[in-house]
């Protein structure tokens, strides 16, 4: 069986802000590329010992985040896509997963919560909020991927489960700050949501060991109960932006007849 593993960095344990952590000129981007990289190798051994035969790293952090000399060596590595999405889902993979992932903008109690970018406010595809994570499970149900892992903070493992029930969720770490932040300018919601209660490394690599085995070992049991039924046509999707004004956002829309990832290719053209 295979298995892809869609990886970000705000959502690793140990990776404390944007600016220093996860931008590449931030004095602590390399060590926070380190702590990814051992969350994923954690994931890559529960599920190649519980069943799966090969897994491939999609590295989706904007400036990557993976560190492919520290990589598995039974993995492979993949950075790069043709075209904005689908983000290097493939159809020819079984199951999916998400390691380093963080919560949708405006979640309340989330660490480092945003969707695609500082930006965005709110997004809707058939008028359900996603974030990044949603965008996968959308695009990946169109693929025939089934979503069975993710990790992150607590407020991602949430949103996680509210969109698939079955799926296994790990919590490396929990935010403090409670309301949505609607209100923030991009730069005030950057540097808003940094609060937060993280478990230690090793901590967060053990438990992510344990809940791919689990994953794995009931994806095997029982695989179609992973299952996600693609989105109907037509597919809208719509996103609210912040403006540089305090709580004034613009609204836009995108409209295609069946195909989630062609709506959002068209999203991400007009940004």
């Amino acid at each position: 069986m295979r298995m892809l593993i869609t990886t970000d960095m705000e959502g690793c344990a140990g990776i404390l802000n944007f600016p220093d952590w996860v931008y590449p000129d931030g004095k602590y981007y390399e060590t926070g590329k380190m702590l990814l990289t051992q969350e994923v190798n954690a994931a890559i051994c529960g599920f190649m010992e519980n069943g799966f035969d090969e897994v491939i790293v999609l590295d989706a952090h904007g400036h990557g985040g993976v560190d492919i000399t520290q990589l598995d060596k039974r993995a492979l590595y993949q950075r790069g896509f043709p075209g904005p999405y689908p983000l290097g889902l493939r159809s020819d993979y079984d199951a999916m997963a998400w390691v380093g992932q963080h919560a949708k903008a405006s979640t309340p109690f989330a660490h480092l919560a945003h969707t695609s970018s500082k930006f965005v406010v709110d997004q809707r595809i058939n008028n359900i909020s996603v974030g990044e994570f949603g965008m996968g499970v959308f695009m990946g149900a169109s693929l025939g991927l089934k979503p069975i892992f993710g990790s992150g903070d607590l407020a991602f493992c949430r949103e996680a489960s509210a969109l698939c029930p079955n799926i296994h969720t790990v919590s490396v770490k929990e935010g403090l700050n409670p309301g949505t932040g609607e209100e923030c300018t991009p730069d005030e919601y950057r540097d808003r949501n940094i609060a937060a209660i993280h478990v230690t490394p090793c901590v967060a690599r053990q438990k992510i060991y344990e809940g791919a085995c689990a994953a794995a070992k009931d994806f095997i049991k029982n695989p179609e109960k992973f299952v996600v039924e693609p989105l109907q046509g037509p597919i809208t999707v719509e996103i609210d932006y912040r403006t540089n004004y305090p709580g004034v956002h613009t609204t836009k829309h995108y409209e295609h007849p069946d195909s989630v990832i062609e709506a959002l290719n068209m999203s991400w053209a007009d940004r």
